[in-house]
């Protein structure tokens, strides 16, 4: 498996632009081997925004670089990109944000993570306007309070 990690720091219309790459990536080039998500951060100056695109690709780096080749174009360059390759149960393990595997017995309490996800449907994707209203709000917000 690949495991990678992307960040990007993006004005307004690089976002909306950047939003708008995900989106068409997402609705046409991602394969079922590929897990992908972009988190949100506080840019490095006011009217900026972070970007952290990361996910796993259940494959070796080279198929994981040519899968992403069309969506990393658009995005511009990342600020200390990576990827990696692990074993599937280090790759669980990274998953895991690097705790320890509980084989035995009942799991942890799930991973909420999904309270704080957005999510639009593939049938009614962002129109161009909402893409550009999301990014507008995005460098405007006090995001320090997410990092």
């Amino acid at each position: 498996m690949a495991d990678l990690a992307d960040t990007y720091d993006f004005d307004v219309d690089q976002a909306t632009a950047a939003i708008a790459a995900l989106q068409t990536f997402g609705l046409s080039d991602a394969p079922a081997e590929l897990t992908l998500e972009y988190d949100i951060f506080k840019g490095s100056a006011r009217g900026r925004v972070a970007f952290k695109l990361a996910g796993m690709f259940l494959g070796n780096v080279d198929a994981c670089s040519t899968t992403l080749a069309p969506l990393l174009s658009q995005l511009g360059s990342a600020s200390d990109p990576t990827i990696q390759t692990y074993g599937w149960i280090d790759a669980l393990t990274q998953l895991a944000n690097k705790q320890p595997l509980n084989t035995t017995g009942w799991t942890e309490d799930p991973d909420n993570f999904f309270e704080a996800s957005l999510m639009t449907p593939t049938d009614a994707p962002m129109s161009d306007a909402a893409m550009r209203s999301f990014a507008s709000y995005l460098v405007r917000a006090d995001l320090s309070r997410l990092r």
